[in-house]
């Protein structure tokens, strides 16, 4: 969700947007993942009821789980279950139930923007990417493989690398 906030931020106020990070960005789904094939079927792995929904939530949106001791992965599965009933009111908005054009929105963007997407996303589908990309006037894309939705967590080395590729070819710092 977090991507699709602040691509709207972005668009919406962009006085105050030197660049953009975008990573596996929300609210655009003109590729169906696999997710749109759970809901069909009555099941979505993204809301959590009971903590074993939430181990299989980590199993769906992650190609390469990362370590996580049992005892915080068990509360994150208990916040995760406390979360749900927000969850449950989130996802319809998530899913295109707004009052904006979120493809006009992108449009407005002017600030230099990456998109970095992990082609084993089962959540939002990889190729939604050359949609962002066509989108933004200002953007460019990288697809890692074997990553799925969550490359920050799944390969966060190489995120960060990329990462600082991009700031430094933007100079938005300042430099001491």
């Amino acid at each position: 969700m977090g991507g699709a906030i602040i691509s709207l931020y972005a668009a919406r106020h962009p006085e105050q947007v030197k660049s953009l990070f975008l990573i596996d960005p929300a609210g655009i789904y003109v590729y169906e993942s696999e997710l749109f094939d759970c809901i069909r079927a009555g099941e979505n792995p993204l809301i959590v009821e009971k903590k074993k929904d939430f181990y299989e939530l980590m199993d769906f949106a992650m190609e390469k789980e990362p370590f996580i001791p049992w005892p915080v992965k068990s509360v994150m599965a208990e916040r995760a279950v406390a979360n749900n009933s927000i969850n449950k009111k989130i996802f319809p908005q998530i899913r295109g139930n707004h009052d904006y054009n979120f493809k006009a929105e992108l449009q407005k963007i002017n600030a230099p923007t990456m998109i970095l997407w992990g082609r084993e996303d089962r959540v939002i589908h990889w190729k939604n990417a050359s949609v962002f990309d066509e989108l933004i006037p200002d953007s460019e894309q990288i697809i890692l493989d074997g990553i799925g939705h969550a490359p920050m967590i799944e390969a966060p080395g190489k995120t960060a690398e990329i990462v600082k590729d991009f700031i430094d070819s933007q100079q938005v710092c300042d430099r001491i």
